[in-house]
């Protein structure tokens, strides 16, 4: 199984029927609220999800039935003191680079949630990425081939108290939500999904 072909995302959201069916509503924003959410996940390093939700809000009609409210979404703030090493940390993951991101994000120096998932997803992706195919971390964990690395109990373990803690973001939260997924513990991974989902409403991937 190999990484999905982006150029099926575009169909996906043609296909998708509740965007096209006329007796449902959106808040007055919605589509203002997809061109942000395709934005933070690609901050996030979640460009399938992220391009979905765009292909998404390209299909969206205009003239899309609303019930005339807004819908606030959650802010994925990015800490400016660490700015530039989270790009420098992005621009590695999209490289595949994902061995220096520990390097580029220590803890001692970058430690804001967004700093944490960066460094967990980082980790997630080089072990998905050491299978013999082109895997991803969620391909990898929706079948439970990733669960073979050596690494993976140790990550989910510390998923598992950043989590705990209080101070995870939604995108970590996912992360370990698909760790339960990877391991078998559906009841698990759907309550994570539902928790990520409840902090960040747009976090398509807690959906699948």
């Amino acid at each position: 199984m190999s990484i999905v072909d982006e150029s099926h995302l575009s169909q996906r959201a043609e296909e998708t029927t509740f965007y096209h069916a006329e007796n449902i509503t959106f808040s007055k924003n919605f589509r203002e609220n997809l061109i942000q959410a395709s934005d933070d996940l690609l901050n996030r390093c979640l460009n399938e999800d992220a391009q979905f939700l765009a292909e998404l809000g390209a299909t969206l009609s205009e003239n899309y039935h609303h019930n005339g409210q807004e819908e606030s979404l959650a802010k994925c703030p990015t800490n400016l003191r660490e700015r530039l090493r989270i790009i420098q940390a992005r621009t590695n993951i999209y490289n595949f680079q994902c061995s220096q991101v520990q390097l580029c994000l220590k803890e001692s120096t970058c430690n804001s949630e967004e700093a944490d998932y960066l460094r967990f997803l980082a980790e997630y992706r080089q072990l998905a990425r050491n299978l013999p195919e082109n895997w991803t971390e969620q391909t990898a964990s929706e079948v439970g081939i990733i669960t073979t690395q050596a690494g993976f109990g140790p990550l989910r373990l510390k998923l598992e108290q950043k989590v705990l803690s209080g101070n995870a973001d939604a995108f970590t939260v996912y992360l370990l939500g698909l760790a339960y997924k990877a391991v078998g513990d559906l009841d698990k991974a759907k309550q994570t999904f539902i928790k990520a989902i409840t902090l960040y409403s747009y976090l398509w991937g807690s959906f699948n």
